[in-house]
């Protein structure tokens, strides 16, 4: 739809203007402002907002705002004088409030206090955005393989957690016993004997036995000439 003329300056909305929810489906919505900055944009309001100007300095706009989010006075404003909640505010109402107006030094350490809280929030707000990214980058390169997980400092943590005057029960080996990748590299540290002292190999033979003896279609022990091997159930002897 086209307009046959430019509305008159006075619907168009300027710097610090507030604007109000005079109607909405959603009741909670009605009454709820914000102040705008259009700046050099030509923007008017709608018919379901009335817009609100200040002419003079005895009031600090954010005060404003927040005074109409607080709930008691947004209960006494939507309500007329038999208690019963309105669906709409209309300027005449507005202009019947009884507004609180504390000293402009408060208002002022208010606004200053808002200011602040919101730049803090704006921080954890960036700050939750730029980890929600780091996730996914992360996701997606470990999804393409394109991370290397160091396995053998992984598996090293894990033999050495291992106390071998320990019961079972005591020694949690359910991580390696789930992961193959560190199943067959265990088999080829013991195969190559890959270990810094015969405590971390006769830990990690403990490991291994466990398994088998725990996962018996995992890890299968085969024989050969001389030689007692441990093997992935899946692998060709």
């Amino acid at each position: 739809m086209n307009l046959s003329k430019q509305p008159s300056d006075d619907y168009f909305l300027k710097n610090e203007d507030l604007v109000f929810v005079r109607s909405n489906g959603n009741k909670e919505l009605v009454g709820r402002c914000m102040i705008v900055y259009p700046n050099d944009e030509k923007v008017t309001f709608s018919g379901f907002s009335i817009r609100y100007r200040a002419t003079g300095d005895e009031i600090n706009l954010i005060y404003l705002v927040h005074l109409f989010r607080e709930p008691n006075f947004k209960k006494a404003m939507l309500q007329n004088g038999r208690g019963a909640n309105i669906s709409n505010i209309s300027q005449q109402l507005l202009e019947a409030l009884k507004i609180p107006i504390p000293p402009i030094e408060l208002q002022q350490e208010f606004a200053s206090r808002v200011g602040q809280f919101e730049s803090i929030l704006d921080k954890i707000e960036r700050s939750a955005s730029l980890t929600q990214l780091l996730l996914k980058s992360l996701s997606s390169q470990v999804l393409n393989e394109r991370i290397t997980i160091d396995v053998d400092a992984e598996l090293e943590a894990l033999i050495n957690a291992i106390d071998l005057d320990k019961k079972d029960e005591e020694n949690n080996i359910d991580s390696l016993k789930g992961d193959v990748t560190y199943i067959q590299r265990l088999i080829d540290r013991l195969e190559d004997q890959e270990f810094e002292d015969m405590e971390q190999y006769d830990k990690a033979k403990y490991i291994l036995f466990r398994i088998k003896k725990e996962e018996v279609n995992l890890v299968k022990q085969i024989f050969k000439k001389n030689k007692v091997q441990l093997t992935l159930q899946n692998e060709t002897a």
